[in-house]
């Protein structure tokens, strides 16, 4: 698809429209507006992430990159889009000292391939025009507070597409009590269900309870059954023909197989979901991740450090599309800790987990990025129980249990986990440590087998403690456990 053939994604911001994708502002009439380009730019990056904050530096690094250019162009970019909004001028707010936000609605999705998420109105068991209008209002706030990935684009109504998910359901009021029913389907087949009696008075106990309930199921569903469907159905198209969202469905099964040859696969795919749509924030999350892995797993030096500059290159576009995102969050605790800022990685993770404690595959990711710290040890029982709760459908999720498993002590699940892929190599790391504090000869010997058959000999244990981001006393430890096998005095 050439970057003009790309699908149209508008919002409304007041009476105006803008679409980003010509970076075209209309008013009320339809009759275009005119708008400086560096001022249409800005407009398009603010407009992508409608109601957030985005910090003036991000706005900065987004219209001009790397010229050197002072607040001031920026402020009056500002004032320019300000002035052709007329009325709707109000919708461009300044948070002084901060950034800017822009109030606005989208209108059309951004892909036409991404996964789309109808919730559609409960049905009224209970009879009668309250109960109908409590029906519909309960539909709309569930799908409001879902917080579900940015792949899903979640719509209120019946399902227009048969490649989307549908969350429909019921409500019965009876003896003070109500009972509220949700069903996840897939348009053939029921997914989930689930249904809680509630006192009649607690509404918005209701919406808030049932909202958290349905976003776990997402979770689960979009981990198990759903992805691989999707992504095998993706599979079976010439690659010419696959969309953004197809290209990255499949870069992402390729990640989560969790293996050196499926990871390097990945980034053809990753590579043509960008060259569709610049700015799918899903694709810059797998391609943070692509170089965040190989960064630590690469046969030569020269090319995990082209890794580590390239990670830390795509956070940054992050940060331009989606300063407050799990994707940022996440690589920007990883570069806080190899940094030596470890009480910001700390506070990023802690946030994902506690803002997503159903998302599978982010507790799998934060417990494997967090392996290397003794500060995932209290965590290591409450993360590996939340992720049992799932299917642990891919090898990433076995990797994450044998993650918790080495934090908890479990040294013989830790070792056999973890053998039976050695990648990444901070793994591999894991996996030695764990056999010898098993204490077992036969154990020690195949893992260090392993260390060597799969550890290039140009990589010090130290370079990579320091590439994975480990520190105090569990880097400690680890150097110890590998240093008594392969070094024995």
């Amino acid at each position: 698809m050439k970057q003009s053939d790309k699908p149209s994604f508008s919002v409304t911001i007041g009476v105006h429209s803008f679409d980003l994708s010509s970076r075209e502002l209309r008013n009320s009439a339809g009759a275009p507006v005119a708008l400086r380009a560096k001022s249409a730019q800005l407009l398009r990056a603010l407009a992508s992430r409608p109601g957030r904050m985005i910090p003036k530096s991000a706005l900065m690094d987004a219209v001009w990159g790397d010229v050197n250019v002072t607040e001031e162009s920026l402020t009056k970019c500002a004032r320019d889009i300000r002035l052709a909004l007329g009325a709707d001028a109000d919708c461009l707010e300044t948070v002084p000292r901060q950034g800017f936000r822009l109030e606005a609605s989208a209108i059309a999705a951004p892909d036409a391939g991404t996964a789309k998420l109808y919730v559609t109105p409960l049905d009224n068991l209970t009879g009668g025009s309250r109960w109908d209008r409590i029906a519909k209002g309960l539909a709309g706030q569930i799908a409001n507070n879902l917080d579900v990935d940015p792949w899903f684009m979640v719509l209120l109504g019946p399902a227009t597409s048969e490649s989307g998910l549908v969350l429909s359901g019921e409500v019965l009021a009876q003896d003070a009590r109500v009972r509220i029913l949700l069903r996840l389907s897939d348009g053939s087949h029921v997914l989930w269900s689930d249904s809680r009696d509630f006192p009649e008075g607690e509404l918005f106990a209701m919406i808030d309870e049932m909202s958290a309930r349905a976003t776990a199921a997402l979770s689960r569903v979009w981990t198990g059954p759903h992805f691989p469907k999707l992504s095998r159905k993706a599979k079976r198209k010439p690659a010419d023909q696959l969309n953004t969202f197809e290209n990255w469905l499949i870069a992402t099964e390729f990640i989560l197989n969790f293996t050196l040859d499926h990871v390097r696969g990945a980034k053809d795919y990753i590579g043509r979901a960008l060259d569709t749509d610049e700015d799918f924030l899903p694709a810059w999350g797998s391609l943070a991740t692509f170089h965040q892995i190989l960064m630590n797993s690469e046969t030569t030096r020269a090319a995990r450090s082209d890794h580590q500059r390239a990670h830390a290159k795509t956070f940054r576009r992050l940060e331009v599309l989606d300063p407050e995102g799990v994707q940022t969050l996440l690589h920007g605790g990883f570069l806080a800790a190899l940094d030596g800022k470890l009480e910001e990685a700390y506070a990023r993770v802690d946030h994902i987990v506690a803002t997503r404690p159903s998302s599978l595959d982010l507790v799998a990711r934060c417990m494997i990025f967090a392996g290397h710290w003794d500060w995932l040890g209290p965590r290591a029982e409450d993360w590996r129980g939340r992720l049992r709760q799932g299917p642990c459908a891919h090898p990433v999720h076995q990797h994450a249990l044998g993650v918790a498993a080495y934090h908890l002590g479990d040294c013989r699940t830790a070792y056999q986990t973890m053998r039976r892929q050695a990648f990444p190599l901070s793994h591999t790391l894991l996996m030695l440590s764990a056999a010898v504090r098993l204490g077992e000869s036969d154990a020690t010997e195949q893992a260090t087998q392993i260390w060597h058959e799969n550890v290039p000999a140009d990589l010090k244990v130290e370079e990579l403690l320091s590439r994975i981001g480990a520190q105090g006393r569990f880097r400690d430890q680890l150097l110890s456990d590998v240093e008594m096998v392969l070094h024995p005095s």
